[in-house]
């Protein structure tokens, strides 16, 4: 409920009462409190995540965002009570879905809680702060919460990943910090982390921009970066799951995941609204349900962890419209489905009618 009340406020339905509720936000998102409050809350979302059946967690978030029509299920029975108040426009679920998104990436990748060590946390923060913009080390330190940045490893750690750049001038300009060549591949991993710790999704748009003229000019290096992932391989966008929570990685097989990433892409054609953060998370999604296909038998219905409970939630979501039946990615992506027009579902008009001739 507190993701779904932020989303809220994000998409200016609390606007009424002032900015209050913005602060709310801010707050709990700020390095004054995440490690106290949004990181033990992704903790507990992450530990339902292994231990409900995928199908259920998905359709539950669906429903709790109150985003099922918009994704193509049917509404839930029985359906949520209505207060008599129309304040689910299209822009408003156009800025829900995103933070529905980037929830769920959150869930499969973040690991501050699920393994990293505590100089693996620091190092993460510092590249995530630095993949934004190059700081000064009091900006930094500001943008860290203080478990980190008074912990002994933070000054080895960000003399390892950055390097400091003197001040230009002698007027009053404080020298800054930035990323070493070596670390920049680990730049990619970061974004979802810069998404999950701000309440403005600016800083986000301003990481990538970096991360892509970070990579032009690796291109043009000879061998280019390396990647620095804990666990992970070069290109990956997964890091190492511990195995107590190796289940964590069946979210991104779960067909209700795929009928959401479906919806989203297929909305890009002919609507307007849908955001640059939609479009990169589901194409986040999809590449980390390609990097992770090995978790799951391909030919076995349905996936591990099989049983009653993952039957009945897969009934469940197949019952509500679920246009997937499969836990392969592979197997889902060679599904042709009829093209949906967004239209029908109060989309308004982005200036093309419908999918292009012939898609599906």
């Amino acid at each position: 409920r507190i993701q779904v009340v932020l989303a809220q406020i994000r998409a200016g339905v609390w606007r009424r009462n002032g900015e209050t509720m913005l602060r709310r936000g801010w707050f709990y998102r700020s390095s004054y409190f995440y490690d106290l409050g949004l990181d033990l809350d992704l903790f507990l979302l992450q530990c339902a995540a292994v231990l409900l059946p995928p199908d259920e967690l998905f359709m539950t978030l669906v429903d709790r965002f109150e985003l099922a029509s918009f994704l193509g299920f049917a509404p839930p029975t029985p359906p949520p009570e209505d207060d008599g108040e129309v304040w689910a426009t299209w822009d408003v679920q156009c800025t829900l879905v995103e933070d529905l998104v980037v929830l769920v990436a959150a869930l499969v990748s973040e690991r501050a809680r699920l393994g990293l060590t505590d100089r693996e946390c620091i190092r993460q923060e510092v590249v995530a702060r630095l993949s934004v913009r190059p700081m000064s080390h009091s900006h930094l330190t500001d943008s860290i919460c203080r478990r980190w940045h008074e912990h002994d490893d933070f000054e080895p750690v960000l003399l390892e990943v950055a390097d400091y750049d003197p001040p230009k001038s002698e007027r009053m300009e404080q020298g800054k910090y930035r990323l070493r060549a070596l670390v920049t591949a680990q730049q990619h991993t970061s974004l979802i982390h810069i998404l999950v710790r701000g309440f403005s999704h600016a800083d986000y748009e301003a990481a990538l921009e970096q991360t892509r003229t970070t990579d032009k000019q690796n291109r043009g290096t000879e061998g280019g970066a390396t990647s620095s992932v804990p666990g992970g391989s070069e290109g990956s966008v997964m890091m190492a799951t511990p195995r107590i929570f190796a289940g964590i990685n069946l979210l991104l097989h779960s067909p209700v995941l795929h009928h959401m990433i479906f919806n989203i892409l297929c909305k890009v054609w002919c609507t307007r609204g849908i955001t640059s953060v939609q479009v990169n998370m589901a194409l986040w999604l999809l590449q980390a349900a390609l990097e992770t296909v090995g978790d799951v038998e391909e030919e076995e219905e349905p996936a591990p962890p099989s049983g009653p409970g993952v039957e009945a939630a897969a009934a469940a979501a197949a019952a509500r419209g679920c246009a997937f039946t499969s836990r392969s990615i592979l197997v889902n992506m060679g599904v042709r489905l009829p093209a949906r027009n967004p239209m029908e579902d109060g989309a308004p008009d982005g200036g093309q009618v419908g999918l292009p001739p012939g898609s599906s």
